[in-house]
């Protein structure tokens, strides 16, 4: 997967990783400092609940309502 600065996930069709079970989308942003998570809703990072942007950093484990996943 390459990406310039922005990747969407999700089931809306404008999205670049197709998750059609999602009820959300999840935005990654790049910024000067890193990778960055952005999502409507509040998702719980690395235990604990969270909102605004959230660094994806490696070992970090992302979860919403209908998905999980891990940054490598």
């Amino acid at each position: 997967l390459l990406l310039a600065d922005t990747c969407l996930i999700g089931a809306a069709t404008g999205c670049h990783i197709a998750c059609p079970q999602w009820n959300h989308q999840l935005t990654l942003v790049r910024r000067n400092e890193g990778w960055f998570f952005r999502s409507p809703v509040a998702l719980q990072a690395a235990g604990e609940l969270q909102t605004g942007p959230i660094a994806a950093t490696p070992g970090l484990r992302l979860c919403g309502d209908d998905f999980s996943l891990s940054i490598e």
